[in-house]
């Protein structure tokens, strides 16, 4: 058996990795799998917590593109222990979940906004559609006492000390002292 990001690149897949996550992408779909970590501002330790991330995400892109996500899939084992999307009840593997994935369709190349920008496609008129959906979302968006939270000073106080304390463990370094002293409330 080889390691989960080995598997699942196969012929014709593009992996891409950022901190967080590997991005599985063929020609026509899109796997997103969340890495076993934990960065302070998110765990992702836990199988379920993966599962439960990954359930998230979907829910709340697809207010916004619910033509792009089409759901979680399980990754799961065949007979010879590799790992693969989904499973198929049998076969000798396993489909008991080993692990989760965001399950999209891939994004259109030529409808990026850096392509459109580049081929000045990008147009006032088109920048005040984006933006009036963006408004539109935002408008129609919950906003009560529990969502305000986390939009309250000692929240963000709170994310900022703990993105500068797990950069300084992942780093090796420390934060310089004006954004500890920013974090510390000097802002």
């Amino acid at each position: 058996m080889g390691s989960l990001r080995e598997d699942l690149a196969g012929p014709g897949i593009e992996v891409r990795e950022t901190h967080i996550s590997w991005v599985f992408l063929a020609e026509r779909h899109v796997w997103k799998v969340k890495k076993p970590v934990s960065l302070g501002f998110l765990d992702f330790s836990t199988l379920e917590q993966r599962r439960v991330a990954c359930e998230a995400e979907v829910r709340l892109n697809s207010r916004l593109a619910p033509e792009v996500y089409l759901g979680v899939v399980p990754v799961t084992l065949d007979s010879t222990g590799r790992h693969r999307f989904g499973g198929n009840g049998g076969n000798g593997g396993s489909d008991a979940p080993v692990d989760w994935a965001v399950y999209r369709v891939p994004p259109s190349e030529k409808d990026r906004a850096d392509v459109w920008l580049r081929e000045d496609r990008l147009t006032a008129p088109e920048v005040g559609r984006i933006a009036d959906r963006i408004a539109a979302f935002h408008e129609s968006a919950r906003s009560d006492e529990e969502t305000a939270r986390f939009g309250s000073v000692e929240a963000i106080t709170r994310n900022v000390r703990d993105n500068l304390e797990e950069a300084r463990r992942a780093t090796g370094t420390s934060a310089s002292s004006t954004s500890t002293s920013s974090a510390r409330g000097g802002m």
